[in-house]
Parts: structure tokens; sequence; C-alpha cells
């Protein structure tokens, strides 16, 4: 009896939380303005709960082009994610209602947003690009680069000119999401899009990568070039040596 209720106790010491009483929470996140005909995302977001029974009414001057729910482990807290994606329509104002959901044994109610629709709106700033790469790599190394995007929708990116190094393969874009907090301390949902590229070095000396571009909606963001060492691994040819005994 005594093991059995010590394994109960460790599994259930591995499971997230689902449920975090008084620390619940349910907020609507959305972009203060988009253009004309655009698609974006709204996002209800139920903080420390899983949620169930999540209802919207309709949105006016916006077209529903679809919606889909998610949900995130973070601290081994569960949060639950409604995401729906949008069209809008001709210039003037969304407003998103407020929705509910069930969550601890009671009905949830988000607070309603407006959207301004406007064709002189700027270029999303929420959206980041980076590269990351190895420092160094043998010749001969099979190794990744991987060119990440923060926020916005899977992007195209133009090939860049890479030297001393060949691409084997390019794994397909991998989407994840996790919960951030703004300089106010407002939660919000991070889009985290990775596009990773396999490479072979060539002989000693350095590879080069040119800058490139990203492409996602109608902005294209640039990533700067880098530059990986080529050298081989000293101690692994010291072990390979023949030791001799003077």
């Amino acid at each position: 009896m005594k093991r059995f209720l010590i394994l109960v106790l460790l599994i259930t010491g591995l499971m997230p939380v689902f449920a975090g009483g008084s620390d619940i929470g349910f907020e609507v996140e959305v972009p203060a303005r988009v253009l004309p005909g655009s698609r974006f995302r709204v996002n209800y977001i139920l903080s420390n709960a899983r949620g169930y029974d999540f209802k919207l009414s309709g949105i006016k001057n916006a077209e529903v082009v679809y919606n889909y729910s998610d949900y995130v482990v973070k601290s081994g807290i569960f949060s639950s994610i409604y995401t729906i994606i949008l069209q809008a329509g001709n210039e003037g104002t969304i407003k998103i209602p407020s929705a509910t959901v069930y969550a601890d044994g009671k009905v949830w109610k988000s607070a309603s947003k407006k959207v301004k629709i406007k064709t002189n709106r700027k270029d999303n700033p929420s959206v980041k690009v980076a590269l990351t790469v190895p420092d160094n790599v043998e010749p001969g190394e099979v190794f990744k680069i991987v060119y990440v995007q923060y926020n916005g929708y899977e992007a195209d990116i133009e090939l860049p000119e890479i030297k001393n190094a060949e691409i084997i393969s390019k794994y397909q874009p991998y989407h994840t999401r996790q919960l951030v907090k703004d300089k106010n301390g407002v939660q919000k949902v991070e889009e985290v899009w990775s596009y990773v590229y396999v490479l072979k070095a060539g002989d000693k000396g350095r590879i080069k990568i040119s800058a490139t571009s990203l492409k996602t909606g109608n902005k294209k963001y640039k990533v700067k070039g880098t530059e990986i060492n080529v050298e081989p691994d000293m101690q692994k040819i010291r072990k390979r040596m023949p030791f001799y005994e003077v």
C-alpha cells in the first residue's frame, strides 16, 4: 500500500496543473491596426486552467478564415489558447466580441476589443528573425543552421549563398507557441517558426553564409549573414595518434 501511494504521488507530481484557482484569467489579444483585406490573429488566452465549451458571437466587418485551440504548459501550469484567424474587410473598425469559457467550476468571460482597419498602417514590428549556427565545425562535419522567426505566419526564405559548405537537406518548417509578457506585463502569445537546413562543411577555413530575407505576409525581413570556423578537433586527432614511449 505504501509503495502504491508513493507511485501515485510521483506520477501526479509530474503532471501539469490544470487549474490555478484564483490565478485563473481570461483575456483577449488583438493587434491595434490591420490593413484592409489582410489576415490577422485574435487570441483568447485562458491562463492557468484547462477550458471547456468556448463560445464566441459573430464578428462584423471581418471574415472568419479558420479557428483552432491549443495549449501551453509553463512551469507545470496548463493554459488554454483559442485562436481565430480573421480577414479584415474595408476601412473602419472591427469589434472583437467578448467570449466565454468554462473552467474550474465557473464560466469566465473575456473583455471585448476594437481593431482599426487603415491603409496607412505600418508593418507589424513584432516580427523578428534570427539565424543560429555553431561557432566551430570540423572539415566534412554534418551540422544544422536554424532560421528562427518570432510571430507572423509561415515565411518564404530566399536561399542564402553559402561558401565552403553544401546544403544536404532542409526540414519542414516547425511551428510552436509560447506565452510571454510584454513591457507592460500583459500576457501575449508568441508564434515561433523554425527553418532548419542541414549542411556539410568543406575544407579547413571558414564557411560564409550570406545575408538573406524571410517574407511573411507582404513584408520581407532581413537576416544578417555570418561565418563559421572550420578546423579539426586537435584533441580527437591526438587520441587517434599512436603513443611512443621514449
